[in-house]
């Protein structure tokens, strides 16, 4: 798969269209696209537009405006179009709002397999020039589903919607997991290169991830729940997600993306079942949400070891506020997967319950790399977890699943990281571990006004923080 988003307009025009130019705004609630041949020949030309809805096109001299028929494919909006020389045409796609009823769509919603008509229902809504699929009350059951560019989701309040267990019914695709692009099994649901996309309401979407947990997964992986790839200004707000086989939401290659009132949970114990994973992207908010899982609540990742290097895309400016973990082997944890940097992050007015093992968790490796600054964590408060801190630059080194480990020209280094306001009581105080050859330096980390109890001693390992801003109880076995 490519960390570009795939491309605006596509012409099909021969030999004589190098003069050929274009402009693209978007608009809250439809595109303009100012098309230009700048030659002295005519020009016959396809035009491929990456959205779906009404197109209109624009009269300059009338003033008129007029509906075009035309044709949709693959979410593209599909145009001939014949210009004289020097000739503009300014046309509009506009979204369309349509909610289509799932079951006037020939979906039954009583518990059988209807990965068929779930998929058709989505395509037809597609090829209509996008809208709402809306999921009514009762039990769907359904294999990996893809959703085109202007086709969201809304599920009612008894709506339920389950991932089958069947293999066969998720095929391998190009995606990145684990901070490497590759051949991976596709999630459960999945949102590609689907920009504004809404996932909405009171529903359920359960991934059965206590038998998908059975199957090996080195052979192409357990499907994560739902991921978000190329979805700048999309959104998923107010529904309950659980048993996700593997990750929950990833949120991957996408600019300015909103969680919004979400839970998500997983009672039973599946491994991997992280519950957001914000992955080279850029102005996500995560807001007002709960998590309880068996592994890093909320993770930030930015690419692995040469590859991320190399395409350099970070995650940063993302706000987290509001928010409630539950268990999980980290509240917030930064990484290990950090080699495109993680930069500019709030945490605030954020709580940690017990059994959860750490509301502070940084990770990397000597073979990652990167930069990690800027990060804040504002009044989060926490009890009875297991350390305040879980802070390791050497975390696994070389027990990952796919590769030789190698180590990074420069190491992973921390910079402003600061802790306001933070309080709560912890089993132990946790580590800090810095690289022998580059330790965590007394500036990296800075406390204002915290105050934590715990048994057990912090641990420094080749790092130094300052005393200054911080209060430390320990309190006797």
């Amino acid at each position: 798969m490519s960390a570009l988003p795939r491309p605006e307009l596509l012409v099909d025009h021969g030999k004589d269209s190098t003069a050929l130019t274009y402009a693209h705004r978007v608009l809250k609630d439809a595109d303009l696209y100012f098309v230009f041949n700048e030659g002295e020949t005519p020009m016959s030309v396809d035009l491929k537009f990456d959205q779906s809805g009404t197109l209109r096109q624009w009269n300059g001299y009338t003033g008129d405006i007029l509906e075009i028929n035309a044709r949709a494919e693959d979410s593209y909006t599909l145009l001939h179009v014949t210009l004289a020389p020097w000739e503009s045409r300014l046309f509009s796609i506009e979204k369309r709002a349509q909610i289509y009823n799932a079951k006037s769509l020939g979906l039954k919603g009583d518990g059988s397999l209807e990965t068929r008509a779930l998929q058709s229902a989505i395509d037809y809504i597609a090829q209509a020039g996008g809208g709402t699929l809306s999921l009514p009350e009762g039990r769907y059951l359904s294999g990996a589903l893809f959703f085109p560019k202007g086709v969201n989701l809304h599920m009612a309040a008894n709506a339920y919607l389950q991932a089958s267990a069947n293999m066969e019914e998720y095929p391998l695709v190009p995606t990145r997991f684990e901070g490497k692009e590759i051949t991976w099994r596709s999630a459960f649901l999945n949102f590609n290169d689907a920009e504004g996309v809404t996932v909405s309401g009171e529903g359920t979407i359960d991934g059965n991830g206590v038998v998908w947990k059975l199957h090996p997964f080195a052979q192409g992986g357990r499907p994560r729940l739902i991921i978000f790839n190329h979805c700048d200004g999309g959104s998923i707000k107010g529904l309950k997600l659980c048993n996700q086989a593997s990750w929950c939401l990833h949120i991957l290659y996408t600019h300015g993306f909103t969680v919004d009132g979400v839970d998500i949970s997983v009672p039973e114990y599946v491994p991997s079942s992280d519950g957001i994973d914000i992955d080279s992207s850029s102005d996500v908010i995560v807001l007002k949400s709960s998590i309880n899982v068996h592994d890093d609540c909320i993770s930030i990742k930015s690419g692995k070891d040469e590859e991320g290097r190399r395409l350099g895309r970070p995650s940063e400016h993302i706000l987290i506020e509001d928010c409630h973990f539950g268990h999980g082997h980290g509240a917030i944890a930064i990484g290990s997967e950090i080699s495109g940097d993680v930069r500019h992050v709030l945490v605030r007015k954020c709580t940690v319950d017990a059994g959860n093992w750490s509301p502070f968790r940084f990770k990397s490796q000597p073979s990652r790399g990167g930069h990690i600054d800027d990060i804040c964590f504002e009044d989060v408060n926490f009890e009875g977890v297991k350390n305040v801190f879980d802070i390791n630059m050497d975390w696994r080194s070389g027990s990952q699943r796919d590769s030789v480990f190698v180590y990074a020209d420069e190491l992973t280094s921390l910079s402003n990281i600061r802790f306001v306001r933070c309080s709560g009581v912890a089993e132990g105080m946790g580590s800090i571990n810095g690289y022998r050859q580059t330790p965590i330096s007394r500036e990296a980390i800075r406390f204002e006004d915290c105050h934590f109890i715990a048994r057990r001693k912090l641990k420094l390992t080749n790092a130094q923080i300052s005393s200054k801003g911080i209060n430390i109880k320990i309190i006797k076995e």
